[in-house]
């Protein structure tokens, strides 16, 4: 089991899933820093604390860039708006809800996934930023086709087309 510590977060990892124990709500002016592997899966904490919730009252929004719906929860269920770059890759915890824990699993991670993820709390004025750090070296499987361009007294050109794993 492997233990990662922080002022407002613990976060322990123990066989294949990763869960996240909020102890107390995510600093707002001290954006918490995520680090994911290709493939791999991270959870992005979102948490409020004020006081409990109705589920009526439970609308949270993640939103990556600032733009793109990564994940909506409206009146304590999920919506189907969602970016289709999100869609069958995020898992939410509605048991959670109640404790003021509205975190999401992103699974499948791409290089493309790290940047800015914010949630917002409709009852919170603020927004919670999440920073995701993609680190993971792309394989290379195997070489197709390597094309050798000899210029005279000048370079040699090669052109590969490979695939990665």
């Amino acid at each position: 089991m492997v233990r990662a510590t922080r002022k407002d977060f613990v976060l322990f990892l123990s066989g294949l899933k990763p869960r996240l124990l909020l102890l107390s709500p995510v600093s707002l002016q001290d954006p918490v820093h995520i680090t994911g592997v290709v493939g791999g899966s991270v959870i992005l904490p979102c948490s409020y604390k004020e006081r409990v919730l109705k589920p009526v009252e439970m609308n949270v929004f993640w939103r990556y860039n600032e733009i793109m719906v990564v994940y909506d929860i409206e009146n304590g269920s999920h919506t189907e708006t969602q970016d289709s770059l999100y869609k069958n890759r995020t898992e939410r915890f509605p048991e959670e809800y109640m404790r003021g824990n509205f975190s999401i699993e992103l699974n499948n991670l791409t290089h493309a996934d790290a940047g800015k993820y914010t949630c917002h709390i409709t009852h919170s004025s603020e927004l919670q930023t999440v920073q995701l750090i993609i680190k993971g070296r792309l394989d290379i499987m195997a070489f197709d086709l390597c094309v050798y361009i000899i210029l005279p007294a000048v370079f040699i050109i090669v052109a590969c087309f490979i695939r990665f794993r």
